[in-house]
């Protein structure tokens, strides 16, 4: 029988507990992640209103059982989608629903800030950090390179 060796090596994953409900884990030096993260920061005021339109705005309807079970039903699919954006931006095995405690993102948090507003700003600094150490790191490998080509050219 084979035996099985274990690789590790530094993926420059990140890991956080959020809120004690789980660990998010990716690579903040990700342009991809960057790029995803980003985007969907653009897209929140979006998001916000046609939650605000679809959810919060009371309709004309006289059933008001089958119009709180309608815009109840639209807040879960509403939330699913955006949890579904941040598990596209964040990399799979990232349960977002599971990290927020099946909060739905568009509940208000203790500050006033929908929950999604505050998520991805407590996010923002690992991100901005991870861009800023991956621009640094290939304008060195870039200047080494250089380096490196003069030497052979010169030799």
């Amino acid at each position: 029988m084979a035996e099985t060796k274990a690789l590790q090596f530094d993926d420059g994953l990140l890991r956080l507990d959020i809120n004690g409900n789980g660990i998010l884990t990716f690579n903040p030096s990700d342009f991809n992640v960057y790029q995803r993260f980003f985007g969907l920061l653009k897209e929140l005021p979006q998001l916000e209103k046609r939650y605000a339109a679809e959810v919060e705005q009371p309709g004309s309807e006289d059933d008001s059982f089958a119009l709180a079970g309608r815009e109840l039903d639209r807040a879960r699919e509403l939330d699913r989608e955006i949890k579904d954006k941040l598990g596209v931006a964040f990399g799979p095995g990232n349960d977002f629903d599971a990290l927020l405690g099946g909060a739905n993102l568009m509940a208000v948090g203790n500050n006033g800030q929908r929950v999604i507003t505050n998520l991805l700003n407590a996010l923002a600094p690992y991100i901005e950090e991870g861009a800023k150490r991956h621009q640094q790191e290939a304008a060195e490998a870039a200047l080494r390179s250089r380096a490196q080509r003069r030497a052979v050219q010169q030799g």
